[in-house]
């Protein structure tokens, strides 16, 4: 999946999913006001690249739980009401380079 210079909000719950194993490149996004969620990547064995995007206003920034990599790189992340980025479980096969 590739999503370019975009904006995403007002999701009923989650802004980008990506799940099952599926890989992912966000770039020059804006990803904002979605209700739970404004990126989740869940059980993905490929990686996730999210390149020069603002992720801002909502409950979680980017979630990611049980996934082999996300690169995050020149993206500015804030204003989230629990946490900007959550990774769980904190394993050694999670790889989130930032």
């Amino acid at each position: 999946m590739e999503v370019k210079n975009c904006k995403i909000h007002n999701a009923v719950e989650i802004g980008v999913a990506i799940a099952s194993g599926a890989s992912g490149k966000i770039e020059g996004c804006d990803i904002y006001e979605n209700k739970l969620c404004n990126i989740s990547v869940l059980k993905s064995e490929s990686s996730v690249y999210l390149y020069d995007c603002k992720i801002h206003d909502g409950k979680l920034g980017v979630a990611a739980s049980f996934i082999k990599t996300v690169k995050v790189e020149k993206c500015a992340i804030y204003s989230h009401d629990d946490l900007d980025i959550g990774v769980e479980p904190v394993a050694c096969t999670n790889n989130i380079q930032i």
